[in-house]
């Protein structure tokens, strides 16, 4: 929409839909000739408040808009045909404003009828409004406003019309801020409709509307009450309710309004009706905004909310009959009359003063008369009613024969023989039947009340319409005891139930099995436990199958026979027992039955005896539901089993007898208040009786008091606990247990204060023994964080903290124990192994297995054992051949060397040899020529690895200090490097690259950088210089020295700066000799891994100082000595202890050794990071400490 260019106009829009709108089927929508113009014009522009009218009250038009504003609006049902539109023009005028609206109004779909109630045809009717409404503010508290309209009807079945001018006025007061009260008189003057040559008044209503706003004025919550004056004449329209809020959202840009109205009806179909409606709207806030838009969703809901219903309606279930003639009338318009007579009757039988029902009645039953409207089946069940009617009244049950004339009207209204046949029967047997009231009221009146019931009964049973019995049936039924009227009932029951029996068995004899089956079906009906009615009943229908199906003679036995036969052969016993028995029944000489009849029966007895004695023995034990199966699987197999049901009727009786017992013995202990008896003998009877109210319910309320009883003595036990009365709430805890022993927060409670008792007499030892277990656990120390957790439990059993922890220990120290085991039996093997002694090193790695069942590496390990046993003095120069071809130089030189120490005379393996040394020569070579090609070109890290690559084919100082200065090159490029692209650091990155420069001159990007450091710092000098002195102040020498050397390079010629720069020089060198000197110590100590730490400590903080190059060559020189003679000793101890087996290999390792070997099979495993983690726990001062450190260097290369 392209909004006005005005910037003080207003536009509103408004859509409005209105769903299940359940007047669209009122009185007023289906009018007759007589229909007023007022009746046309109930629901229409002139009432419309929603839509219709830009605002309900016209005192509220001062206030509610902003500058000259138009409103169009536009309503639609959803379910009913009705379209309303308006548009309004509103503008202020100092304190007035006034507004000028148009409305129309037209609904389609009605009907209309002629006096006789035929139907005269669809019409539609137009209403047309023009109101001009005026407000005026009197001052801040109150307004006042007065509207004048004109109206026009256009009725279409007449093509009348009529009109009207009318003055509605109203006011609003907001006494204090927050509250508003509003009021408004609709129609209160008009002019007189001229109809159809009537003349009539519009209805006059008055509405009043109390208020508040909330929320600081952003919402506000009001109620309507809308009530129609009798200022003209009495008009029968609803009042009207409505509650609603609104608010706004978003400074006022954004109003919902939710609510509902209530309506309530009283021309004669009263009800509860209720209209939820639900507003969202768009509301300028400001003259500037120039468009809104309102949505509103409207839904009418019959027979719910706070309204009551109107006091002239007598019925209870008012909503219900209010829907049921709503949905006469929705089946009366689609032409289901018969459907809508049914609704429309029964609403009258719940009110008999409803007169719109009555007439639509009377309409629907109009419509049957005059069409041909039954189907078949509809056909079909009339002629079956009427032929039992008859059949019924021929032998004299002329009350069933009522009955089913009765039913036949239900079907067909209109039916012509139903009434006069039921007044015709009524009429025969009134002289009996006012006998029959008579002989009760006289028996009643001498107080024969249940002789009196009989007689009533009586009459009931010649016409069951007989009012003056019925209401006199029901009195005494009422007078009656709850008991004595079961009893009553019950002999009734049973009395008739034996009248039907009788009757069937006569039928039965006379071989009329048909009504005999009827008669039994009624026997069972008030008797369904009749011994026999339900035997004589199958036996009946079983005669009658066989008389419809022809099942007679010698064919029908031979049928039988062979049904019989297949059913025996099949196990099915009974059902074969059944068939010989109607063989014979059918041709009684057929001897092959009668010789079969005796073993079907000998096999069903064999069948149901394990059943039979299972449920004999749990009778026995009173395993009452257990036996109730057996005896039910009996019945199963064999229905007419005598002896199963005699004891389940034994069951039945006992069980009920236990019932009475435990339902007896439980209320008397409820009442009693023993409430946990009760909860006994009340579970027995739920466990006997699952759907024994009663029982439950004191089951439940004996528990609930119970567990209130419980809970209050938890209650003051937790009291005694939290004051520190344990002793006295151990108490109190163990009586709550004798009622509950299964309470969890008693039973909880109960360790807590025990151990408390405990804690209170050496809760402080037994925490310090705790505190020393976990710091030992943490530290790994299991064995004897282990004994501070037994000491704890020896004093303080339960205490938790100690179980815990004591069982983390013993999980740990188990898992230490394998691994040690495995680690140990692992590098036993590969020893072994080494020393050719294949078969003690399979059997380490057999072990292994057994011990690590999912190790896949040992399974390899075990197979190249078992494959070099077999190729013993060969294997050797295999193995060197395949890792020559594979590349791997080292191996392949070691197993050569292996082979010639096996065999010296190998020449082959002599010549292997020779080429794999000059491989790896040459390779080595390659590595050293590739890693000086990296460093010139600046790729120390690349560098770095081939020098690593070199040193790993021999081992050789060159190679290592070669890449050690890869590896320094490489970090101090990345110092360089990370102050360089710092602008306030720049002056630190020129040290770091001139010592890059030592190491490698050719680096041309350290040499550039240089040059660009010294250009940005020409202009930096004063700050770098600063920044030196303040370094030097705070004795950080190594910053001074890197910026002093910067400057120094910047301006040589400056003795202050070559004096710093010295400076600062000596006091590094001083910082240096530090570990300079512990170096020196190690090495006197022959711990050359120590004295290598100390001198590349050194060499970070002064590159040149002193000899400490040629010590650290001299230091590894030493530790591979060192080594070596390690190794010697070691093969030395092997070779003295035999053969090495996991006990020895266990005993002669220490600690350390075990996590050595331990990160050794997990890096074999290519578990790196695990091995790792293994290996940074074996400590410093272990002479482990060197290999660990080693072997953590080549998981980080694999890595």
């Amino acid at each position: 929409m392209i909004p006005w260019k005005r910037a003080s106009w207003v536009l509103f829009l408004y859509c409005s839909i209105a769903g299940r709108h359940i007047f669209s089927n009122s009185p007023v929508t289906f009018l007759d000739q007589s229909s007023s113009a007022r009746h046309l014009s109930s629901g229409g522009a002139m009432m419309s408040d929603d839509p219709g009218q830009m605002f309900y009250n016209p005192a509220v038009l001062q206030g509610r808009i902003r500058g000259r504003t138009m409103s169009f609006s536009y309503m639609t049902g959803l379910e009913f045909s009705q379209n309303l539109i308006s548009a309004a023009y509103a503008w202020p005028w100092l304190k007035n404003a006034f507004s000028f609206s148009f409305i129309y109004n037209g609904q389609s779909g009605l009907e209309a009828f002629d006096a006789a109630g035929v139907s005269q045809g669809a019409f539609a009717t137009t209403e047309l409004g023009v109101a001009l409404s005026h407000s005026w503010k009197v001052n801040s508290f109150l307004q006042f406003g007065e509207t004048i309209k004109y109206y026009n009807l256009d009725y279409g079945p007449a093509n009348a019309s009529a009109w009207a001018i009318s003055l509605d006025a109203g006011g609003l007061i907001t006494p204090i801020p927050g509250v508003f009260f509003g009021f408004s008189f609709s129609n209160i003057v008009n002019t007189q409709l001229q109809f159809r040559n009537e003349a009539e008044h519009l209805p006059t209503a008055v509405n009043i509307t109390p208020g508040f706003e909330i929320m600081r004025g952003r919402a506000r919550i009001f109620y309507n009450y809308r009530h129609y004056l009798e200022l003209y004449d009495v008009f029968g329209l609803p009042a009207e309710h409505r509650f609603g809020m609104e608010f706004d959202v978003y400074h006022q840009y954004l109003q919902m309004r939710a609510g509902f109205d209530g309506q309530n009806v009283t021309a004669g179909i009263g009800g509860n009706l209720f209209q939820y409606n639900y507003s969202f709207a768009y509301l300028p806030s400001a003259i500037e905004t120039r468009f809104a838009a309102t949505f509103s969703f409207n839904m009418d809901i019959v027979g719910v909310g706070p309204f009551k219903r109107p006091d002239n309606i007598a019925q209870s279930d008012i909503e219900e009959e209010l829907v049921e003639f709503y949905e006469g009338i929705a089946d009366y318009n689609k032409g289901n009359y018969k459907n809508a007579y049914d609704k429309f009757t029964s609403v009258i039988r719940k009110n008999p003063d409803h007169e719109m029902a009555t007439l639509y009645r009377d309409r629907a039953l109009l419509h049957l008369r005059t069409s041909n409207w039954l189907d078949q089946e509809q056909e079909r069940l009339i002629a079956l009613h009427k032929e039992l009617a008859n059949r019924y009244e021929a032998q004299a049950n002329y009350g069933d024969a009522i009955l089913e004339w009765r039913k036949v009207i239900e079907l067909n209204p209109i039916d012509r023989e139903a009434q006069p046949n039921i007044d015709r029967i009524k009429e025969s047997v009134s002289t009996r039947v006012l006998s029959l009231h008579r002989q009760g009221l006289n028996l009643y009146s001498s107080n024969s009340v249940f002789d009196a019931i009989t007689a009533f009964s009586d009459a009931l049973r010649l016409n069951p319409e007989y009012e003056p019995s019925k209401n006199w049936l029901f009195k005494i039924k009422q007078e009656l005891s709850q008991e004595e009227l079961k009893e009553r009932e019950r002999i009734e029951r049973l009395q008739k139930a034996e009248l039907f029996y009788n009757r069937g068995l006569s039928y039965y004899g006379r071989k009329t099995f048909e009504e005999a089956i009827q008669e039994f079906d009624r026997a069972l009906e008030f008797n369904p436990e009749h011994p026999n009615a339900l035997k004589y009943k199958k036996m009946a229908e079983e005669e009658f199958e066989a008389d419809k199906l022809g099942l007679r003679g010698l064919e029908a036995a031979n049928t039988f026979f062979q049904k019989g036969m297949k059913n025996f052969n099949s196990g099915q016993y009974y059902a074969a027992k059944r068939d010989f028995e109607y063989a014979l029944r059918a041709y009684p000489a057929h001897d092959e039955s009668r010789s079969m009849l005796p073993k079907a029966e000998e096999r069903l007895a064999i069948q149901i005896r394990p059943f039979m004695s299972n449920g004999q023995e749990n009778y026995r034990k009173r395993i009452f539901s257990t036996a109730e199966q057996n005896f039910e699987d009996i019945l199963k197999l064999d229905p007419d089993n005598e002896e199963a049901k005699d004891y389940l009727r034994k069951l039945k009786a006992e069980k009920q007898a236990a019932i009475t017992f435990h339902m007896a013995e439980g209320t008397r202990t409820f009442n009693a208040k023993d409430f946990s008896k009760t909860i006994y003998h009340m579970d027995e009877v739920v466990k006997l009786d699952p759907d024994n109210s009663d029982a439950a319910r004191m089951l439940n309320a004996s528990k609930a008091r119970v567990e209130t009883e419980v809970t209050r003595i938890h209650g003051e036990a937790l009291a005694l606990f939290e004051q520190g009365k344990f002793n006295e709430a151990i108490l109190t805890w163990q009586r709550a247990l004798q009622i509950d022993s299964s309470h969890a927060l008693s039973l909880k409670y109960l360790s807590e204060a025990e151990s408390r008792v405990k804690q209170s007499k050496f809760g402080a030892l037994v925490e310090d023994f705790n505190q020393k277990g976990i710091s030992l656990f943490k530290n790994r120390e299991y064995e004897q964080a282990l004994g501070f957790f037994n000491k704890s439990l020896e004093i303080d059993t339960a205490n938790a903290t100690a179980k815990q922890y004591k069982e983390m220990t013993l999980t740990e120290l188990e898992k230490e124990r394998i691994q040690d085991e495995i680690a140990a039996l692992f590098i036993g093997g590969v020893r072994n192994f080494k020393r050719r002694d294949y078969e003690a090193a399979i059997d380490n790695w057999r072990k292994v297995k057994k011990l690590d069942p999912e190790n896949t590496l040992v399974d390899k390990y075990i197979a190249q054992a078992v494959e070099s046993q077999k190729n013993r003095k060969i294997i050797d120069y295999i193995n060197g051949q395949k890792y020559y071809e594979q590349g791997k130089w080292l191996l392949a030189k070691s197993s050569f060397e292996r082979a010639l120490v096996e065999d010296p005379s190998n020449s082959k393996a002599r010549s292997a040899l020779q080429n794999t040394l000059d491989r790896i020569t040459e390779e080595r070579q390659q590595f050293m020529l590739e890693g000086d090609k990296k460093m010139r070109a600046g790729e120390y890290i690349a560098a770095a690895n081939e020098y690593m690559n070199a040193y790993r084919l021999d081992n050789s100082a060159e190679s290592l200090a070669k890449r050690e200065n890869a590896l320094r090159a490489q970090n101090l490029l990345e110092t360089a490097n990370k102050y360089f692209e710092n602008d306030s650091q720049v002056g630190l990155s020129i040290d770091p690259y001139l010592r890059l420069l030592e190491i490698n001159p050719f680096d041309k990007g350290a040499s550039e950088r240089i040059a660009q450091a010294k250009e940005r710092g020409k202009s930096l000098q004063q700050s770098w210089m600063t920044q030196a002195e303040s370094a030097e102040s705070a004795q950080d020498y190594q910053t001074a020295y890197a910026y002093y050397r910067s400057l120094t390079e910047i301006d040589p010629a400056n003795t202050e700066l070559k004096k710093g720069l010295a400076r600062n020089r000596r006091e590094l060198r001083n910082l240096a000799s530090v570990p300079f000197k512990e170096g020196q110590e190690a090495m006197a100590l022959k711990n050359y891994v120590l004295a290598i730490e100390k001198f590349n400590a050194a060499i970070a903080i002064v590159d040149d100082y002193e000899n400490v190059q040629e010590l650290i060559k001299t230091a590894r020189e030493k530790q591979e000595e060192k080594k070596a003679e390690q190794a010697a000793a070691a093969a030395r101890a092997a070779s003295s202890s035999g053969s090495g087996n996991s006990g020895a290999a266990r005993s002669s390792g220490s600690a350390q050794d075990a996590l050595v070997n331990r990160g050794i099979v997990l890096y074999r495993q290519g578990k790196y990071k695990e091995a790792i983690s293994v290996w940074n726990q074996v400590p410093k001062s272990s002479e482990s400490y060197s290999k660990a450190q080693k072997y953590i260097a080549r998981a980080k290369l694999k890595l």
